[in-house]
């Protein structure tokens, strides 16, 4: 349930790069991409673009070379940078602050049980173009922009006209 990780300050602990029985890795195929559903329509609505995108996750031989990583050719697109990761076991953290924001205290809400350890680590994300596999444009008349919104086109807005408060 934590969003952005755990804070542990060199007052609160130290990382003392013990082995840990867990290391964080990538758990899916990488032949399995991500696909996407994208829109675009024209301010006056006269027309939407309907496309329907690929992003592989296989890291090519071209986009190892870019990162200055060819060993990754082949591997997932996230890739942790293994000189990067640094742990420190539960007997180095004294003390430690599970927070997501200043409004919020999840370590109170959800207790630690047993803690294991904790990993710093950075990676490389690389988000390569995506290869539109299906498009579609649909064209509008004014007629059928009239019956899509009951009105004329952005006469009426969004913004809301509040009164002042008496003083203000």
């Amino acid at each position: 349930m934590e969003r952005r990780g755990y804070l542990l300050h060199t007052a609160t602990g130290r990382y003392d790069d013990a082995e840990l029985p867990a290391k964080p890795a990538f758990y899916g195929d990488p032949k399995y991409g991500r696909m996407n559903l994208r829109l675009g329509t024209h301010p006056s609505l006269k027309q939407t673009k309907w496309e329907i995108t690929y992003l592989p996750s296989e890291v090519t031989k071209a986009t190892a070379a870019a990162m200055g990583r060819p060993e990754t050719e082949g591997q997932h697109r996230f890739q942790l940078k293994p000189e990067t990761i640094r742990t420190a076991s539960a007997s180095a953290i004294r003390s430690w602050a599970l927070q997501a924001s200043p409004f919020d205290n999840v370590g109170a809400m959800l207790p630690v049980k047993e803690l294991i350890g904790l990993m710093s680590y950075n990676f490389d994300l690389i988000i390569p173009g995506a290869q539109t596999i299906w498009s579609n444009t649909i064209e509008r008349t004014d007629e059928d922009i009239a019956d899509l919104l009951f009105a004329t086109p952005y006469q009426y807005t969004m913004r809301h006209r509040f009164p002042k408060p008496p003083g203000v």
